[in-house]
């Protein structure tokens, strides 16, 4: 089974720490009949995926990478972005089972039918969390989200000084607890690999959720589900036709862009 794991980033000095961290816990998640390849967008790319014009910037990329992805023989997707960047356009664009690090979280922690906080940052990220929960149809497990004030370069800056963000990570996860949480997920897979460096798997006895580990282990559950009959609707998620992707191809190399 091959997993293609796409970055929503280009990968920025410090990011090879963040590399390190998600390919050993990846490894460690997966059987020997797993195999997890990370890849990146180019490096020009930005990493401030809060921002909704900066995630729209980069989601021709991400559909390009599962459109190839699927060309080179690959299983399954996951989109490590727990903001769930272009998700829909990758299932519309490539015919294998594409799961993200939000998406495939809540998924998760519904089974569990609990209520849970997403912790994440920075603090304007919340916004676009609480548009994930209502669009995934989860408003009824009655969620918490809470935003840090810290921008991606710190988050960065925290996987080899981690300090710099736990204190407030635990804080809220803390107060979240004190509302209700029975589960907290960090809502940003740089943040989550402060937690898992550092080891922290649990904030006052409430257990912390990886969405990483999540979007593995669920995509790893559609590829086997693909074999058993399992397919997505194609009514909703409708692939266009080659010939209108090769023009929006040509439209973004005229303007010096390659998709």
């Amino acid at each position: 089974m091959r997993i293609w794991y796409q970055h929503s980033m280009g990968k920025y000095r410090g990011y090879e720490v963040y590399d390190g961290i998600l390919k050993s816990y990846i490894d460690g998640i997966t059987s020997g009949d797993v195999k997890v390849d990370h890849y990146w967008l180019p490096e020009s790319m930005g990493g401030e995926l809060s921002y909704a014009c900066v995630r729209k910037l980069n989601e021709p990329y991400i559909v390009s990478s599962a459109i190839k992805a699927e060309k080179e023989g690959y299983d399954g997707f996951v989109l490590g972005c727990y903001l769930d960047p272009a998700l829909h356009a990758v299932r519309e664009a490539a015919n294998i089972p594409a799961v993200s690090l939000g998406l495939a979280s809540m998924v998760m922690v519904s089974l569990l039918n609990v209520k849970f906080a997403i912790i994440t940052s920075p603090r304007r990220a919340a916004a676009r969390i609480h548009q994930q929960i209502k669009m995934y149809g989860f408003e009824g497990l009655n969620p918490i989200v809470k935003g840090l004030d810290f921008d991606v370069a710190t988050v960065v800056e925290a996987l080899e000084r981690p300090e710099i963000l736990l204190e407030g990570f635990e804080s809220a996860s803390e107060e979240a607890v004190r509302e209700g949480a029975r589960v907290i997920i960090p809502g940003c897979g740089i943040l989550e690999a402060v937690c898992i460096k550092e080891r922290l798997w649990e904030i006052s006895g409430v257990p912390i959720l990886s969405s990483i580990a999540s979007s593995i282990k669920l995509v790893e559950a559609l590829i086997k589900l693909k074999t058993a009959g399992l397919k997505l609707d194609r009514k909703l998620y409708c692939p266009p036709p080659k010939k209108i992707l090769e023009d929006v191809r040509r439209a973004y190399e005229s303007y010096g862009v390659e998709v």
